[in-house]
């Protein structure tokens, strides 16, 4: 409990300092949103990683039941500091007017999904390893992409859903966080059948992402990289 308190207390401490940062003009908005985006995937898989599986579901999950409704109080009081910081910390203008939306519903999807990841699987190493590719595959997704994509395409939306505009440097670097995250987290084997997994994982991956709506990829990327692992895990371990 007291884990999942520190570790829910850092994760709004970064949403306060990135959001007064956006608001001061030191920070992009996007900018902002992602390292947010990747401070609380890659800092939960690493803070509770190394626990003994029941203590990382429980902890992760005690986490998830705290931020959760801080998201929502946060787009409440959306108007008054500190909670302007934090709502400033991850919202973009382009969402307008619907960023408190954005902000609850990717989160809520992203929470769910890897939470499903671990009650079909019950594998902490898996879990643990899709949310590091959607913290670092996806989050370098936008940033690459408004800084140096020239080749857009549009994605189609799901029910309603607005699909959004993505570019091939975007996808390109989802395929090659993807990539890298997985060299990483498990290890280098020079096999072809080992560099054949990730090449497949990371496609999957950057298949998902591509075709998601803006605000779902936080749960349709971790499901496919979790699907993707399971048929593979055998090579990579």
């Amino acid at each position: 409990m007291i884990g999942a308190l520190a570790f829910a207390g850092l994760v709004v401490v970064g949403w306060l300092l990135t959001g007064w940062l956006r608001l001061a003009g030191w920070l992009r908005p996007g900018d902002a949103r992602k390292v947010n985006h990747v401070a609380v995937l890659v800092g939960g898989a690493c803070w509770f990683g190394w626990q003994e599986p029941a203590d990382a579901r429980t902890g992760s999950l005690t986490a998830g039941l705290i931020l959760l409704p801080l998201v929502a109080l946060t787009c409440r009081l959306r108007r008054w500091p500190p909670f302007s910081w934090a709502f400033a910390g991850n919202t973009r203008p382009s969402d307008a007017p619907h960023e408190a939306f954005y902000f609850w519903s990717s989160w809520l999807v992203g929470f769910v999904g890897l939470f499903a990841i671990e009650a079909a699987l019950a594998d902490v190493r898996v879990t643990r390893l899709a949310a590091l590719i959607l913290g670092v595959g996806d989050g370098l997704g936008e940033p690459v992409g408004t800084r140096w994509g020239r080749h857009r395409y549009r994605v189609p939306g799901w029910l309603g859903w607005s699909g959004g505009e993505r570019s091939l440097e975007g996808s390109l670097a989802v395929a090659l966080g993807t990539a890298a995250t997985i060299l990483l987290a498990v290890g280098w084997v020079a096999t072809p059948a080992y560099l054949a997994a990730v090449v497949g994982v990371a496609a999957v991956v950057t298949l998902a992402e591509a075709l998601s709506p803006r605000g779902l990829d936080n749960l349709t990327v971790p499901l496919a990289a979790a699907g993707a692992l399971v048929l593979v895990w055998p090579v990579l371990i």
